[in-house]
């Protein structure tokens, strides 16, 4: 087994910094120094192209036989890559094949919340819980955006 000898991170740091080395230094296998060289991940804004194909694949089928599933699907995938105006077209797309579907109604929810609109989001939390099912979840969701903790 190749073991090689890695300068510890101060070390690495005195060096480039024009310091002195000293001898510290620590045995690692091959494939634990292969995870020290990595470049670190920058922070950018990245657009996971695999999920928006997913989306298109998603709505292709929907355009082809509508269904609520495939409509909760496409409006979950919009909410979670933060395109919330789609999102809270699809759900309401959903909700046209399923009024009662408390997934739905919890996503239209949170959409508005992410809209900045906490009244709307109110409004038809209050609605599904009066008239269709009164669920913990949308409850307890209700509730949490009533008292400003949700975001």
């Amino acid at each position: 087994m190749n073991i090689f000898k890695i300068v510890t991170a101060s070390c690495l740091c005195a060096f480039f910094l024009g310091g002195v080395l000293s001898a510290d230094t620590q045995t690692l296998g091959k494939r634990d120094a292969n995870k020290l060289i990595k470049p670190p991940k920058e922070n950018k804004i990245r657009i996971d192209t695999n999920r928006v194909q997913n989306i298109d694949e998603l709505i292709r089928k929907f355009n082809k036989k509508a269904d609520f599933s495939l409509a909760a699907n496409i409006a979950e995938e919009y909410f979670d890559i933060e395109e919330y105006e789609n999102s809270l077209k699809w759900t309401l797309n959903a909700n046209d094949l399923d009024a009662s579907s408390e997934f739905t109604w919890i996503l239209y929810a949170k959409n508005q919340v992410k809209l900045g609109n906490r009244d709307k989001a109110i409004e038809m939390l209050s609605i599904f819980l009066n008239h269709y099912k009164d669920t913990p979840s949308a409850t307890q969701l209700l509730e949490w955006i009533r008292t400003d903790d949700y975001e």
